[in-house]
């Protein structure tokens, strides 16, 4: 036995405004209940850098690298690969 008709059913709708109002609750909490950190905060004076005695003839190395990993310092190539030849070189090159 139908009591209403057909035409006239009702199509549902989604209230927004109990949701709406539980998120604000929720937003209220969060913000009270945030604690705030503090950093704190040291002063201090550092002495001013020593100057560095610069040499009349400083040094420029310049190191190459290829693809294959042959190094070249200051634009000779190094006949040997590995740590210690390049070591030597660089030790050589650095000196006046």
């Amino acid at each position: 036995m139908r009591l209403r008709p057909r035409a006239f059913r009702e199509e549902p709708e989604i209230n927004f405004i109990p949701l709406i109002d539980v998120l604000l609750v929720i937003l209220i909490f969060l913000m009270v209940t945030t604690t705030y950190s503090r950093y704190a905060s040291c002063r201090s004076t550092c002495r001013p850098p020593k100057p560095i005695a610069s040499r009349s003839g400083s040094t420029r190395i310049d190191v190459g690298v290829d693809a294959q990993g042959n190094y070249s310092v200051n634009k000779k190539a190094i006949a040997q690969s590995g740590a210690a030849p390049l070591s030597q070189e660089l030790q050589r090159s650095a000196r006046p």
